[in-house]
């Protein structure tokens, strides 16, 4: 028998975060023994926040959707009207089913659930998840990074994917789409919310402390100091602020005093980074990443 496919629009919502869509990927467990990536995509706008789980229990999902909800209350005034996520989502635990439903209808919040693995009616939500998931892989591919590192590859992913253009909208990004929607609804500003993009470098690219002269732009020629390598470029925390992963330590930190080197990546290979070692020594690196990193 013939699979009869919906052929109805899908309902994107009538506004910002009023029609959110959930969608869980079960990944390699990490050290810190976080093994799911958790998305919530925004139907409007198509705007992806992520969240990452050591576990799928009740105690762990509802302190999650607390603070998601919260966030769009707080953030934009915005309280969501349905939630869509598959029967496997809701019933794939005793526990889970009555508890996840029960709080999210006790917010006034309409659960519409669907068919799991039924790609006619979980188009929206998994269509965004799969292309997370073939952005990280190809990230990763390209940088050569280690799996253990896959929250800091996904965190990317999806900033990334927030901001790039998509067709559906006119080539308009998620990002542009719903904070302009935000800002308009509340009177705000009727000028198109457009993500700043400046800061944006080749993924996995060789990172550089920036010295004293770089910071007050003397010696231009001297910005990259071999001896001031701090690792390589894994992710971004906001326009300033970049994540960058040190394979000598297995440190990720957070700093805005860096210089990128763009046509240098990670080979993949750690010992072939003896040169590098060899100009900075453990204690001095270690002094070097605690004076970088943003606390």
């Amino acid at each position: 028998m013939k699979r009869q496919v919906s052929r109805r629009p899908r309902d994107l919502g009538s506004g910002p975060g009023l029609r959110l869509a959930i969608d869980f990927h079960d990944l390699e467990e990490d050290p810190a023994g976080y093994v799911s990536l958790l998305l919530i995509t925004d139907r409007y706008s198509g705007y992806i926040w992520d969240y990452y789980l050591k576990t799928w229990k009740h105690k762990d999902l509802i302190p999650v959707f607390k603070n998601f909800l919260s966030h769009l209350v707080w953030q934009y005034q915005i309280k969501p009207q349905v939630i869509e996520c598959d029967r496997e989502i809701l019933g794939r635990s005793e526990d889970r089913p009555r508890l996840i439903y029960r709080f999210l209808t006790q917010m006034s919040i309409i659960v519409e659930s669907t068919a799991a693995d039924t790609a006619a009616q979980n188009s929206g939500t998994e269509v965004s998840g799969k292309i997370i998931k073939t952005k990280a892989r190809a990230m990763r591919a390209g940088a050569r990074f280690p799996s253990y590192l896959w929250i800091e590859i996904y965190r990317a992913a999806v900033y990334l994917y927030n901001r790039t253009p998509k067709y559906i909208y006119i080539w308009d990004t998620p990002y542009g789409r719903f904070h302009t929607a935000v800002a308009q609804q509340d009177g705000y500003s009727q000028a198109p919310k457009v993500p700043y993009l400046g800061h944006l470098r080749v993924y996995g690219s060789k990172a550089f402390a920036m010295t004293e002269d770089a910071r007050k732009g003397r010696n231009k020629k001297q910005r990259l100091n071999p001896r001031a390598w701090i690792g390589y470029l894994i992710g971004y925390q906001s326009t300033n602020l970049y994540r960058i992963w040190n394979p000598a330590t297995g440190k990720v930190l957070t700093t805005r005093d860096v210089i990128f080197n763009e046509d240098e990546q990670f080979n993949g290979d750690i010992n072939s980074l003896k040169d590098d070692l060899l100009r900075v020594s453990k204690d001095d690196l270690d002094q070097l990443l605690n004076q970088v990193e943003e606390t």
